[in-house]
């Protein structure tokens, strides 16, 4: 049984042998090749790097964390509905565009002016966080865009607060019944986002998700303001001269609780006061006078039952002789 052999066909064989004398011919002369082209090397060298120098920001786009990119096509079919960039670095071709949304919980601050149902006119400043759904992101971008806050958020809030505090009164909306206020703007705002900004035909689809909502501080105008603090002053002095009155009566009680228990103390000892007991009382007072150091004077009573008065430091009330 013969064996044959494979061979090349005729092209191919001529190609390699073509390629080979090249390569031989590279190898032998590529010195003298390099000095006779070394200024168009470089100059494709600069023009190379010059090129991807001033396209790479086009190119690769960096995602930062909490974040997420939606691609804009310009050479055709426009936003891409069906693409969300993620975090870290992603490649694009250079006429694409890439707008980066943040999906983290935001905060948000606004001062709205308000007017009660009694005509009280208000600055109310308030803050909520929200959050921007990433499933929905493309179509997002495509219906509302990166201006949200202005567009969509913003008015929303606004026209419910001041929808919902024109129904109170002053006294109830910024005392007794604030913290119900602040449920039902979070609440009707939730659903006023829900309902009014979906695309046509598609449902309802969700763009945002509120976190909370809290009324920071409240501006009343200057002559308001000033009535309201004569109020709260009038106020803190009544609350003390109830405050008086009480301690007043306490006092009194105190005094009658006193008289009363000085009275049956009398009443008590009454049967034990006689006229030897207060003498002997008297005796010891005088032993314990005569007893002091200092000088003293004696003074003895008329009757027969009277006790001696001591007088003591009586030196100090004589003026001295002129010498």
């Amino acid at each position: 049984m013969e064996t044959k052999v494979l061979t090349p066909p005729p092209l191919f064989r001529r190609f390699i042998a073509k390629t080979k004398r090249i390569y031989v011919h590279l190898c032998v002369n590529w010195r003298h090749f390099l000095h006779r082209h070394i200024l168009a090397i470089l100059f494709s060298a600069l023009l190379l790097f010059a090129t991807i120098v001033v396209l790479w920001p086009h190119v690769y786009v960096k995602i930062p964390a909490g974040h997420a990119g939606v691609l804009f096509r310009n050479l055709g079919g426009g936003t891409d509905l069906a693409l969300v960039l993620k975090e870290g670095g992603n490649f694009v071709w250079p006429w694409n565009r890439v707008t980066k949304y943040d999906l983290r919980i935001q905060k948000d601050s606004q001062k709205v002016d308000v007017v009660t149902s009694d005509r009280l006119k208000t600055t109310v400043n308030y803050a909520y966080q929200f959050e921007v759904y990433y499933n929905t992101l493309p179509l997002f971008h495509k219906t509302v865009g990166p201006d949200y806050l202005d567009i969509v958020i913003r008015p929303i809030f606004a026209g419910t607060i001041r929808e919902i505090y024109s129904s109170y009164s002053a006294d109830e909306a910024f005392t007794t019944k604030s913290k119900e206020i602040n449920d039902k703007i979070f609440q009707l705002t939730n659903l006023k986002l829900l309902e009014s900004y979906n695309p046509a035909g598609l449902g309802t689809i969700n763009f945002f998700e509120l976190q909370g909502f809290e009324v920071l501080s409240i501006q009343y105008a200057p002559d308001v303001e000033a009535a309201l603090d004569a109020k709260a002053v009038e106020l803190a002095k009544a609350e003390a001269f109830k405050y008086k009155i009480q301690a007043a009566k306490s006092e009194a009680e105190r005094k009658q609780i006193e008289a009363e228990g000085i009275a049956k103390f009398q009443e008590t000892v009454k049967a034990g006061l006689t006229d030897n007991y207060l003498k002997y009382i008297g005796v010891q007072a005088t032993e314990a006078l005569a007893k002091s150091e200092n000088s003293k004077v004696v003074v003895f009573g008329s009757s027969s039952g009277g006790l001696p008065l001591i007088l003591g430091d009586q030196d100090k009330n004589i003026p001295s002789k002129a010498k």
